[in-house]
């Protein structure tokens, strides 16, 4: 007995029925942001000063304004940047670049993965018990360095690896056939041509230099003399830039695709 093919007009009126119910959702959700974010500013603009904001706080946190509040957070911000980027990119570099698929390195990357996913609020207490109470540093601005720093390095391992892994693998071999060292190839060639936002954060997003990203057929070897070898500084250089414009390979998304992200935008 054949089975019957469904009606692709039903499918079609259900698919809309669907999509429509995720978009009033969707603008549901975006509408009480907006409501929400217009009655913090209607009710907190008058409270705005300058006054408020370049004073601290008087009669048991009555009366004053946040200075020491805004001071306290840029220098913790500040300060645990220091500490976990330089630490966290170079254990992204010896996990992909040395390493490799070692038992230990699994067993890094499995302990960063689960710090990544640890609430902050765990993090909070093992500050509050290791910085604060074993080594004796109390309730200090270096405490609270410590802390966050230990917070954002499995985020920023993760990250920066995963952009180490972008990379081309022929960059790495173009490099190394030129005559560069493993250190110079990360430092002159990965480094520069991972993607910004994951290896170099904090650094505000600027237009790449022509150095960065050669493609592997423009770059060449640089003429060297036995009297500069030593003082060669980089054994690779792009001879044309910007590389050819990249046409976007991935295909257009099908309507169950679109039902699908926006369900899972409004869930989230």
């Amino acid at each position: 007995m054949p089975l019957a093919t469904p009606d692709p007009r039903r499918r079609l009126f259900v698919q809309g029925a669907m999509l429509g119910t995720l978009r009033l959702v969707a603008a549901f959700n975006v509408i009480l942001l907006v409501a929400i974010c217009l009655f913090l500013l209607v009710q907190g603009l008058p409270a705005l000063s300058w006054e408020f904001l370049s004073t601290p706080p008087r009669e048991m946190m009555t009366a004053g304004g946040i200075l020491p509040c805004i001071v306290g957070t840029a220098i913790l911000a500040l300060g645990s940047l220091l500490l976990a980027f330089p630490l966290g990119v170079a254990t992204a570099v010896y996990l992909h670049e040395y390493a490799g698929n070692t038992p230990f390195a699994r067993m890094v990357r499995l302990g960063v993965n689960n710090l990544a996913g640890v609430p902050s609020v765990v993090f909070g207490l093992f500050g509050l018990s290791f910085f604060v109470t074993f080594c004796g540093m109390g309730v200090s601005i270096l405490s609270g360095i410590l802390t966050l720093a230990v917070l954002t390095l499995p985020v920023i391992i993760s990250t920066a690896e995963e952009s180490l892994r972008s990379v081309p693998d022929t960059y790495r071999q173009a490099s190394l056939a030129l005559g560069a060292g493993k250190a110079q190839t990360i430092t002159r060639v990965v480094l520069p041509c991972s993607p910004a936002p994951s290896w170099a954060w904090p650094a505000p997003p600027v237009k790449r230099p022509p150095s960065c990203s050669p493609p592997p057929s423009s770059i060449r070897p640089r003429t060297r003399t036995p009297s500069s070898a030593r003082s060669w500084p980089c054994p690779i250089t792009c001879t044309c830039w910007p590389p050819p414009a990249r046409t976007s390979r991935r295909p257009a998304r099908s309507s169950t695709a679109r039902a699908w992200s926006s369900s899972c935008w409004c869930w989230a």
